[in-house]
């Protein structure tokens, strides 16, 4: 049996107490979120998107956002604003269908001379052979003739324009969509036929006007045995 000063002595277990982050000096050691920041960049980057995602010690409440512009983007071009303003444009003349990240397409800007290639995709790079330095600022034209450093090159090829090329030029030209199969030669001289798809899209931003045209590309397969592209 326990004595009266054994009974009115009883020790308290201690209750157990949240870990610290890296020791945080926050009060009453309660384990904070933890919240991802940017931009911690190494002294051998010197690019924004070269930023390291991590982890900050815990931030006070209230404490404003960091923001990066171009983070999330390493050609610095926004693709989502562009194939967004594709999918919602008003009174559509080509039927597009689906379209997802495996799509071969490139952007044009239509305010500047000769309409240059100022972004094109991944699967650009992979359906036609060529490298992004040898795409952009380029009028897509390059693409009607192979390359000259290619087998064959571009002897015996006449530089002369066919219908389906001029009328496509001509809807260029008006701004208006279009869509039509030609034949294009890929970075080592094959050629293949190209269903392009032109989508102009027009906005203002900043008080600036902003013009872009987008080109949708699918290789078409040959049909028929033994069919060959010229």
């Amino acid at each position: 049996m326990m004595s009266s000063d054994e009974q009115q002595y009883q020790p308290t277990k201690p209750e157990p107490r949240s870990p610290r982050i890296n020791n945080s000096p926050l009060s009453g050691d309660v384990v904070q979120s933890r919240q991802p920041v940017y931009p911690y960049i190494p002294a051998d980057r010197t690019h924004p998107s070269d930023a390291f995602t991590g982890y900050s010690e815990p931030v006070p409440p209230g404490s404003p956002n960091v923001t990066i512009h171009g983070l999330y983007s390493k050609t610095q071009f926004d693709t989502l604003s562009i194939l967004s303003r594709v999918y919602t444009r008003p009174n559509p003349k080509i039927e597009l269908g689906p379209v997802d990240d495996s799509v071969s397409f490139v952007v044009v800007d239509a305010t500047r001379d000769d309409f240059p290639v100022v972004y094109c995709s991944q699967n650009f790079h992979r359906l036609t052979g060529y490298r992004r330095e040898e795409i952009v600022g380029r009028n897509c034209r390059f693409l009607q003739y192979p390359p000259p450093d290619a087998p064959g090159g571009q002897l015996g090829h006449s530089r002369h324009r066919s219908p389906a090329v001029e009328a496509f030029k001509r809807s260029l030209m008006l701004g208006q969509e279009c869509q039509a199969s030609l034949v294009n030669y890929r970075r080592d001289g094959e050629a293949f036929l190209n269903l392009i798809s032109v989508v102009p899209i027009r906005w203002k931003e900043n008080g600036e006007q902003k013009e872009y045209y987008v080109g949708f590309q699918v290789d078409v397969p040959q049909r028929g045995a033994g069919s060959r592209y010229p």
